[in-house]
């Protein structure tokens, strides 16, 4: 039940970042970069504090953020 909330919040947090990339389309690619990383971050956070594990954490947070990439560059 813990990793469907930590999924909900992902989903809610990169739809986030999709927003903010899609208001910031002047912006040069490294401050991108550097946005992608500071959500990366926050995600991992998140996961962290819901499931203390931080090796499951670590593992979740980067399967999320590696399908939210692969998503974007898709569509």
């Amino acid at each position: 039940m813990k990793y469907i909330h930590v999924i909900f919040y992902h989903f809610l947090l990169w739809s986030g970042f999709s927003i903010v990339l899609s208001l910031s389309s002047g912006d040069k690619v490294h401050y991108k970069i550097m946005l992608f990383f500071m959500f990366l971050y926050l995600a991992y956070v998140i996961t962290y504090v819901v499931l203390p594990i931080r090796k499951q954490a670590f593992i979740l947070t980067c399967i999320n953020g590696i399908v939210f990439l692969i998503i974007s560059y898709l569509f």
